[in-house]
């Protein structure tokens, strides 16, 4: 009998996996990769470390939530962001947010001044994440996709 190929082998992680449960989970894109690699029981290659985590475990035991902290950024209105957990840190063009995304989805209330502690915290987080990637290139292209009265703006 052949030995089953990567997508046979996902297809019988992705079987196990409980119909209609949610997860809380963060994750990005990224993770998919390694969710894909793992579940098929292939390492990926060491020359090429994966941005992203396996979203496995989660996956199949949907309560059961890795910690971690997502950080992104943008050259578009010099976009950085730091998600943990419920909370959210922002900075656009210079003006800087903290959302409890628990209580406030649609990021409307600035809770920076209310949680100075929980603000400085995320932004020093942010800043020591950013010491370890590259910048971003001047010349990296920007395309909008909305107008600038779709965009946040400070109170």
């Amino acid at each position: 009998m052949a030995k089953p190929n990567f997508y046979e082998q996902v297809y019988e992680v992705v079987r196990r996996i409980p119909a209609g449960k949610v997860t809380a989970q963060l994750a990005l894109t990224m993770d998919w990769v390694a969710t894909f690699l793992e579940a098929a029981g292939v390492s990926p290659h060491a020359d090429y470390p994966l941005d992203g985590i396996s979203l496995l475990k989660p996956i199949q035991s949907p309560l059961q939530c890795l910690e971690r902290d997502l950080f992104w950024r943008m050259k578009f209105r010099s976009q950085r962001a730091v998600r943990s957990g419920r909370w959210k840190w922002l900075s656009l063009e210079g003006n800087e947010f903290l959302y409890d995304l628990s209580r406030d989805p649609r990021e409307r209330a600035n809770r920076a001044s209310r949680e100075p502690e929980r603000f400085n915290e995320m932004r020093a987080r942010y800043a020591a994440w950013e010491k370890t990637v590259p910048p971003i290139p001047p010349d990296a292209l920007v395309s909008l996709i909305g107008t600038p009265a779709e965009l946040a703006k400070p109170s």
